[in-house]
C-alpha cells in the first residue's frame, strides 16, 4: 500500500516537472516585435555659393531736387504748374507783377537816350571848338572844359546803359522758369502773394536721376566700400527687385543713431517714387562650395547645433555642427558635415542618436 503511494507521488511530480519544462520552452521560442521605426524625409547634402548679406532699409532721393526761389521780390500775378505736372528745362512756372519793373525800364531808356543826345551835342562843340583853336579864337582851357564834358557825359551814358541793363534782368526774372526737366513736387506760392527775394516758390523732382539713402549697422563699415552690390524693394512697386550697387559713403558715423549712411544710384523704370521707403540687402561676401542644408534639419538639442546623419542602414547618428548664414530655405554648415553625406528633414526633430527611420 504504501509503495503504491509512493509510485503515483512520483508520477505527479514527473508530470509537474514536464509541465514547466514545456512552458519554459514556449517562452523561449516566443518572437520578438520588431523595431519601431520613424518616418522622415531626407536629403543628400551638397554645396553652393553662400551670399553673405545685411539687411537694411533706405529711402529713395531726387539726385537733383532744386527749391525755385523768387530772384527779386514782387507779387505773384500767375501761377502755371500745380503739384505732380511734368515740367519740361524752360517751362514757365509762374510770373511776378512787371509793371514797376517795366517803369523802370522805360525811364532808363529815356534817361540813355537823353544823355546819348547830350553826348552828340558835346562832340559837335568840341569839333567847333577845336576848328576855332586854328585861328586863335578860343583859347586851350575852353577845349580842355568842353572835352571834359564829354568824357562826363559818356560816363553818364554807362551808367544809364547799366541801368537800361539791370531793368531788362530783372523784368526776365519776373518770369519764373524750371531749371530742369521733372514733376512739381512743392508749391509754396499763390497768385496774388508777394515774396520777398529768395522766397520758396517750387520744388522740382527730378524723376530720372533717383538715389538710395540707406544706414548700416556701425560694425559693418568695414565689410561695405564702392561697389558693394545691393537689392533694393521699394514700398511703391513691392513686385519688383532693383539691383543697385554702392556710389558713395559717408565718411563719419551718424552721431544720433551710430549708423553708416550710404548712397547708391537708381535707374528709374517710372515706378519708382522719390520719398519711398525702401528695404536693402548689401551682399558683402559670398562664399564658395558651402554646405549647405534645409533649415528643418538643423535641430537644437542641449549639447548644442546638431543635424541627423542617415547611414546606409537608415540608422541615425547625432552629428553636433556649427551654422553659419540662413537662406531663405536653407541654413550653412561651417563645420561637422560633408559633402553628399544624407540628412534628415522633415522629422528631424523627433529623432535621437542610433533611431532607425524610414526614408520617404
Amino acid at each position: 500500500m504504501k509503495k503504491t503511494g509512493l509510485i503515483m507521488l512520483l508520477a505527479a511530480l514527473l508530470v509537474s516537472a514536464c509541465g514547466k519544462q514545456e512552458e519554459k520552452t514556449k517562452a523561449e521560442t516566443k518572437p520578438v516585435a520588431p523595431e519601431h521605426s520613424i518616418v522622415v524625409t531626407a536629403t543628400e547634402v551638397k554645396t553652393q555659393a553662400v551670399p553673405i548679406v545685411l539687411e537694411s532699409v533706405g529711402e529713395i532721393q531726387s539726385i537733383d531736387a532744386p527749391t525755385i526761389g523768387a530772384e527779386i521780390p514782387g507779387r505773384i500775378t500767375q501761377i502755371k504748374v500745380d503739384v505732380g505736372d511734368a515740367v519740361k528745362q524752360g517751362d514757365l512756372l509762374g510770373r511776378l507783377d512787371r509793371s514797376g519793373i517795366k517803369l523802370e525800364l522805360d525811364v532808363a531808356r529815356a534817361e540813355q537816350g537823353r544823355v546819348e543826345a547830350l553826348i552828340t551835342n558835346q562832340k559837335l562843340v568840341v569839333k567847333r571848338l577845336n576848328d576855332l583853336k586854328k585861328n586863335s579864337f578860343v583859347s586851350a582851357s575852353d577845349i580842355d572844359a568842353a572835352e571834359a564834358e564829354l568824357r562826363s557825359l559818356r560816363k553818364q551814358l554807362e551808367v544809364t546803359r547799366a541801368r537800361v541793363e539791370l531793368a531788362k534782368y530783372q523784368l526776365s526774372k519776373t518770369d519764373i522758369r524750371a531749371p530742369l526737366a521733372g514733376k512739381i513736387d512743392h508749391r509754396f506760392v499763390s497768385a496774388g502773394d508777394y515774396v520777398k527775394d529768395g522766397a520758396a516758390l517750387f520744388t522740382i523732382a527730378d524723376t530720372k536721376s533717383l538715389r538710395l539713402v540707406t544706414v548700416f549697422p556701425e560694425p559693418a563699415m568695414g565689410q561695405l566700400h564702392k561697389g558693394t552690390p545691393l537689392k533694393v524693394v521699394t514700398a511703391v512697386a513691392p513686385a519688383l527687385t532693383f539691383d543697385a550697387a554702392i556710389t558713395e559713403i559717408r565718411p563719419r558715423v551718424e552721431t544720433a543713431n551710430k549708423g553708416v549712411v550710404a548712397y547708391a544710384d537708381l535707374a528709374n523704370p517710372n515706378v519708382t517714387r522719390a520719398g519711398s521707403s525702401a528695404a536693402v540687402w548689401a551682399t558683402l561676401a559670398v562664399h564658395k562650395d558651402s554646405i549647405v542644408v534645409p533649415q528643418q534639419s538643423l535641430v537644437r538639442r542641449p549639447a548644442g547645433e546638431v543635424v541627423y546623419v542617415i547611414d546606409a542602414d537608415n540608422r541615425v547618428h547625432e552629428r553636433k555642427v556649427t551654422s553659419g548664414a540662413r537662406l531663405d530655405r536653407g541654413i550653412e554648415i561651417t563645420k561637422g558635415l560633408k559633402a553628399g553625406e544624407r540628412v534628415a528633414v522633415d522629422g528631424a526633430g523627433f529623432l535621437s542618436d542610433g533611431t532607425r527611420v524610414e526614408v520617404k
